[in-house]
């Protein structure tokens, strides 16, 4: 017998989805929490945070959060993205992951601030507002 038909035998109460079916169901809702996410930046002054880190299985990521503050004088941050950090880490290429994650939120002038001192990331940003020009990446 097959495993799904172990598991029915078993008992187990949840059908088990195929890889296609979880992966277009996790689209779906992907694409529901971007609409979320657009509608929640609309009309605010958008600051954006960098933030270099690592996992515990020594995995790099480039954390990408919006901050901006309601009529209420409330803050909300939303991580706009975290993409593994892999190739190319100059300012150039993390400036070009930043505007991605701004254009898929619908930001499109936002402030800027940075989390850590590291020079490619205070170079990106320089970059995105237009301060120094891109050179190519190395």
């Amino acid at each position: 017998p097959n495993f799904r038909a172990v598991l029915m035998a078993m008992g187990v109460p949840r059908a088990i989805l195929s890889a296609p079916a979880l992966k277009e169901i996790l689209l779906d809702k992907a694409r529901v929490m971007r609409g979320l996410i657009k509608e929640s930046l609309r009309g605010q002054h958008v600051s954006i945070t960098a933030d270099r880190w690592s996992s515990s299985a020594r995995d790099g990521f480039l954390c990408i959060t919006a901050h901006y503050i309601d009529e209420d004088f409330e803050l909300h941050s939303i991580i706009l993205d975290a993409p593994p950090a892999r190739g190319s880490r100059t300012a150039e290429s993390i400036a070009r992951r930043q505007q991605l994650a701004l254009t898929n939120a619908g930001v499109s002038e936002p402030e800027f601030a940075t989390s850590d001192s590291a020079p490619a990331q205070l170079k990106s940003f320089s970059i995105m507002r237009g301060e120094v020009t891109p050179g190519p990446d190395q």
